[in-house]
């Protein structure tokens, strides 16, 4: 009987604090309204590009997380990339969207 209580307490507890994968999920979708919202009119809807560069091949400023966060932050001079000011929990969750893209 004690292990059916901690095995019920555990499956609570989980579900309260929510799983990895959704907590993921949730922060995709955050990212990818905060993509539509700021970069989709020059990277494409789904970043295959329109106006500005895809984001789905190589990237030619880096394709690297930090990389990534540098260019969307400091913007690129001498191109349509203008520096954002997104708050840096949107920022996250743009550039784990932008990964997310290159890995399909």
């Amino acid at each position: 009987m004690d292990r059916l209580a901690l095995a019920l307490f555990l499956c609570a507890f989980s579900l309260q604090a929510g799983s990895p994968a959704s907590s993921t999920s949730k922060n995709l979708l955050l990212g990818k309204k905060a993509f539509q919202e700021n970069c989709a009119q020059c990277h494409g809807a789904n970043g295959v590009g329109a106006f500005g560069p895809s984001l789905l091949g190589k990237l030619k400023h880096g394709s690297d997380r930090a990389q990534i966060t540098e260019v969307i932050t400091r913007g690129l001079p001498r191109t349509a990339m203008p520096a954002s000011k997104l708050p840096p929990a949107t920022l996250n969750s743009v550039v784990d969207y932008v990964l997310s893209l290159r890995k399909r």
